[in-house]
């Protein structure tokens, strides 16, 4: 399951056209740091459906209640770093969290897990919210930025 949200900034002809000016491509620069906080708070809705749907299933002694969490990093180094931040199942902390997310194949004397795909289901309902999060958190970055060319 390799999906995500992909985000790209669109401007108008005349803004790219002013951007692309080599003095200005050096003045505006945006810190990694920024780009990794504003990635962690967009992120923030996809863990709070996460939480909501690991509640509904029963269990026995609350691990998979306690495994949801994000994880960020920064990749890359110098000018071309990339800031990512995952929501998903924090390791070892519900080593069975795999099993409920895509089920078992049917066992001898045991039959079949379900899948109850609750990390897939909380992606699907607030990867609107998150997209637009993190637009709102991208156009206040690059406002920033830009404010303090002028």
């Amino acid at each position: 399951m390799a999906d995500g949200i992909d985000i790209q900034l669109n401007t108008r002809f005349q803004d790219a056209k002013w951007l692309s000016g080599n003095a200005l491509g050096q003045s505006l620069r945006v810190e990694a740091a920024a780009l990794l906080q504003a990635a962690e708070r967009a992120v923030q809705p996809g863990l709070v459906a996460l939480q909501s749907n690991v509640n509904q299933i029963r269990s026995r002694k609350g691990a998979l209640r306690r495994s949801p969490g994000t994880k960020s990093k920064l990749y890359g180094g110098g000018s071309r770093q990339t800031a990512t931040a995952l929501v998903g199942y924090r390791s070892g902390v519900a080593p069975h969290a795999y099993y409920v997310e895509f089920g078992t194949r049917k066992r001898r004397g045991r039959g079949a897990m379900a899948a109850r795909r609750p990390l897939l289901r909380a992606f699907e309902s607030a990867r609107s919210s998150m997209e637009a999060a993190m637009t709102r958190e991208l156009q206040a970055i690059m406002a920033r930025a830009a404010s303090k060319i002028r």
